[in-house]
């Protein structure tokens, strides 16, 4: 029964976190054209740009949510120190995998910002 509970918990918060960034990292597409022809096309890097952060974005959010989930398996670890390692270590990796989004976000939009204007 308690598995059960967990499951549907990470399903849950899990859900709350994704969901904003999968509808926030959707394409958006003219398909209206002054000329009557298909719509608008975007440049390859800013294609790139965006599946980068769509990716990093949803990086960024797996990583709050093993922080949060790590939280808990601290709260409810009832002194076990075995249990309390664990969520220290989960807790440690899901703080590395923020920074590493979240540097690796700065890299993407330093380097786009170098190409197109080329400062």
């Amino acid at each position: 029964m308690m598995k059960i509970q967990k499951f549907v918990m990470m399903l849950v918060l899990g859900a709350m976190v994704v969901t904003p960034m999968v509808v926030n990292g959707q394409f958006s597409i003219d398909t209206k054209s002054q000329h009557g022809a298909a719509g608008k096309v975007e440049a390859p890097v800013d294609i790139i740009n965006k599946a980068i952060g769509f990716v990093l974005s949803i990086i960024a959010g797996l990583s709050i949510l093993m922080i949060v989930f790590a939280g808990f398996m601290y709260i409810l670890s009832g002194g076990n120190d075995e249990k309390i390692g664990t969520a220290k270590g989960m807790l440690m990796y899901a703080v590395i995998g923020l920074v590493v989004a979240l540097l690796g976000f700065a890299i993407v939009t330093a380097v786009s910002q170098f190409v197109i204007t080329g400062t």
